[in-house]
């Protein structure tokens, strides 16, 4: 758990009164229910109780005048231990029902706080995707702006319409993540046989224009097919989100390398890189939505590792970020058992080395 999520756990709705107000009322409302479920356990067990051990008494048969002296002493004590035992449920039930009630507005507090955390979440995440959105929109806006204040030549105006169309490029990039981040926390993976090597050596290929740019080298060591039981477009997008990462937020002429094989009952993928790594402190908060490691300057929307982790929980597999071995960072993706039979096996390419 993260330092924000943390705080949401522990406050639920601090940062908002109205949350804040409706947690206190859902919670009060739940405790309620508890105490009266438990209510009505107890006073069904105290009456049953206290039936069955009248019933095991001697019967009041008979006028107290006519009583012999046993038998007297024998109905006063009967009456003694049925008061005695009518003291002791309801005190009992007190007790209980009170203990019950304190007990019930902890577990409910419990119950509810990952709802409230995750309504804390859900609207820090709409307040960073509002911010996000808002900066290309105002790009655009004051582009437009000093355009029109006054005339120009048609040059300038093609210039305009360039700069507002690469804002565009931007906001398109982050709809379609924000998109696809929902897709991934709302839907399971839609699983088909595919074959993971074939995957990754697409993903190696259309990266290697982006590689070209920055003199940098995109390389997918050989081996066997990977075959296994997965959604192949969701795994395209995870790994392609990892490797296009991994080139633009390290220096040109940067060697990025992806390795694949079974491992464990399942298949693991390193994507390595030489650049200048992640710091540890920020290898767990590099995958929350928006956040950005300040290294290179690259430009980003901050969703691309968010997404691919979602993507990667979605088959029930794994994602973290390590160092790798002779410095820079590395990427490692588990996914479980869950593979298909081999498939025919295919010719592997050369590594595509996009440098």
């Amino acid at each position: 758990m993260n330092e924000s999520e943390r705080s949401a756990s522990t406050s639920p709705g601090s940062d908002h009164p109205e949350d804040a107000a409706v947690f206190r009322q859902a919670r009060l409302r739940l405790t309620a229910w508890y105490a009266l479920t438990l209510a009505l356990i107890v006073l069904g067990f105290s009456v049953a109780l206290y039936l069955a051990l009248a019933a095991e008494l001697p019967s009041h048969n008979g006028e107290g005048s006519d009583l012999q002296p046993a038998q007297q002493a024998e109905r006063d004590t009967s009456d003694f231990t049925l008061r005695r035992l009518r003291l002791l449920l309801f005190a009992g039930n007190v007790v209980l029902l009170a203990g019950g009630v304190a007990s019930a507005y902890v577990l409910s507090g419990k119950t509810l706080r990952p709802i409230a955390a995750a309504l804390s979440r859900q609207r820090r995440f709409a307040g960073d995707a509002s911010h996000e959105l808002r900066t290309p929109l105002t790009v655009m806006r004051g582009t437009i702006d000093v355009t029109l204040k006054r005339e120009r030549t048609p040059a300038v105006y093609r210039d305009t319409l360039r700069e507002v169309g690469d804002e565009v490029d931007v906001m398109t990039t982050l709809v379609d993540q924000l998109l696809s981040l929902a897709r991934g926390q709302r839907t399971q993976a839609l699983p088909t046989e595919c074959d993971l090597r074939a995957i990754l050596e697409q993903v190696v290929r259309e990266a290697s224009t982006l590689a070209t740019e920055r003199s940098s080298s995109a390389i997918l060591i050989p081996g066997p097919a990977l075959p296994l039981i997965a959604d192949g477009l969701a795994l395209r997008q995870v790994f392609a989100n990892l490797v296009r990462n991994a080139l633009q937020h390290t220096p040109d002429g940067t060697h990025v390398t992806i390795a694949a094989g079974p491992r464990a009952g399942g298949i693991e993928v390193l994507v390595r890189d030489d650049g200048p790594g992640i710091p540890r402190a920020e290898r767990e908060r590099i995958f929350a939505p928006f956040y950005r490691v300040q290294t290179t300057g690259a430009d980003g929307t901050g969703l691309g590792l968010a997404l691919a982790r979602e993507l990667v929980a979605a088959h029930g597999g794994t994602i973290a970020a390590e160092e790798s071995p002779d410095g820079g960072a590395t990427f490692r993706v588990q996914l479980p058992g869950a593979v298909a039979q081999p498939l025919r096996p295919v010719e592997a390419s050369r590594p595509s080395d996009a440098g």
